[in-house]
C-alpha cells in the first residue's frame, strides 16, 4: 500500500482494508473510539450547523455503547437529551431501532440497552476505527 503525498487523496488512498490490521480492543477503548466520534460531531455542528449532516441513529447507538461500557443504563428521556433530540422525534427513532433489533427497551421504564447484535456490530466498527486511527498515527511518524 503507498502513501499517496496528495492531501486530497491522502486517507482514501492510504486507509488499510477492513480487518488489514485488525486486533481486539476491550469495550473501554471501544467507548473512547464512540466518544471522539461523537465529540468530532459535535465540532462538525459547530462549523456546519445543517440538518443535512444529523444522523440520530447512529448517535444514538454510540452514547448507548458509552453507557454500557461504564455499566450504566440509561433512561429513554436522558438518551435524547445526550443526542439532542425531541422526546417527539426521539420516540420515533426509537422505534425505528427497536424494529430493527439494534436496541432494546427494559421493562417498566428500565431504560434502554443494545440488542446483542448492535453490541457485537459496534465492537467490529470500533475496533475497526481504534485500529485505523492507530495506524493513521504510525503513518505520520
Amino acid at each position: 500500500m503507498a502513501i499517496i503525498k496528495n492531501r486530497r487523496t491522502y486517507v482514501v488512498e492510504a486507509v488499510p482494508e477492513p480487518g488489514m490490521y485488525l486486533r481486539m480492543f476491550g469495550d473501554r477503548d471501544r467507548s473512547k473510539a464512540a466518544q471522539a466520534i461523537l465529540v468530532a460531531r459535535a465540532f462538525r455542528k459547530r462549523l456546519f450547523p445543517s440538518e443535512i449532516f444529523d444522523d440520530h441513529a447512529w448517535g444514538m447507538l454510540l452514547v448507548l455503547f458509552i453507557a454500557f461500557a461504564d455499566g450504566e443504563v440509561i433512561s429513554e428521556i436522558a438518551l435524547l437529551e445526550r443526542v439532542g433530540l425531541s422526546v417527539t422525534a426521539g420516540r420515533r427513532w426509537i422505534a425505528h431501532l427497536v424494529g430493527e433489533d439494534q436496541i432494546e427497551l427494559r421493562e417498566g421504564g428500565g431504560g434502554v440497552t443494545l440488542s446483542e447484535t448492535a453490541l457485537t456490530k459496534l465492537r467490529i466498527f470500533l475496533d475497526e476505527a481504534c485500529d485505523v486511527s492507530n495506524w493513521l498515527v504510525s503513518v505520520r511518524h
